[in-house]
């Protein structure tokens, strides 16, 4: 992780997909994080072990809770 973004626009169909199941969401930055948190980290870390990215590491876009966010500022502060 890197920064901070926002959803720009609500998802939407993915108009090079074949089917309706795969959909996008645009998105804008907001600001960076002071540093970098890797995969590794937050994998590694026990406090994120239920976080979407970790179970399923193939999404791009994916919910974190407001604790799971807590702990990436904060080993982003590291």
């Amino acid at each position: 992780m890197v920064g901070i973004m926002e959803i720009a626009r609500e998802h939407y169909p993915d108009p090079a997909a074949q089917n309706d199941k795969f959909v996008l969401v645009d998105v804008a930055p907001l600001k960076p994080l002071p540093r970098p948190v890797t995969l590794g980290e937050i994998k590694a870390n026990p406090a994120l072990a239920e976080m979407p990215l970790v179970k399923q590491s193939r999404l791009s876009v994916s919910p974190v809770s407001a604790e799971q966010w807590t702990e990436i500022v904060r080993m982003a502060e590291e």
